[in-house]
């Protein structure tokens, strides 16, 4: 994307479901015209597997938008988790709401994969527009000897501070 210079990969063979139209709820997200969403009848949970990471902590941030061919009074509300573990349940109104439609979390990856799940709630379609998965540096978010491998630290809110810039 221009604004940020990043590359951003296909989901192809990441994982399953179906691609549309997206319409991005945030201005913090990469402005993506797509997303990937799971119907119901897919299963109660659809996974991305990412491999061929190497062992360390990682920031994964999540962007939801919604699906255009869907009436906004379907707003899908479904549990994520990460590494196993779930983190967040989107809440009625996530889509009108930019401090609810993106979720992030430093996780440990030990097993050369990071995973991310969607688990339906039987309340619309799981839907995604971009997994961030970064490597972070091994002594960020140390806090000592309770730190390991198997805490995961999730964002519970951000505050704008009026930085010119986001970063």
């Amino acid at each position: 994307t221009p604004a940020t210079n990043m590359l951003w990969g296909k989901d192809h063979g990441y994982t399953g479901g179906s691609s549309a139209n997206a319409t991005s709820t945030t201005y913090i997200a990469p402005q993506l015209n797509k997303l990937r969403f799971f119907k119901v009848s897919d299963g109660p949970e659809n996974c991305y597997n990412v491999t061929n990471l190497p062992d360390g902590h990682y920031s994964v941030r999540m962007f939801f938008g919604l699906n255009e061919d869907i009436l906004a009074d379907r707003e899908p509300l479904f549990d994520v988790s990460i590494e196993g573990t779930q983190v967040y349940s989107l809440k009625p109104g996530w889509s009108v709401n930019d401090g609810q439609s993106y979720v992030e979390a430093s996780v440990f990856v030990s097993d050369t994969a990071a995973t991310t799940c969607f688990h339906s709630t039987g309340h619309g379609d799981p839907s995604v527009m971009s997994i961030e998965i970064l490597q972070l540096h091994p002594e960020a978010y140390y806090f000592g000897a309770q730190w390991g491998d198997t805490v995961i630290l999730r964002t519970a809110k951000r505050v704008d501070c009026g930085g010119d810039q986001s970063m």
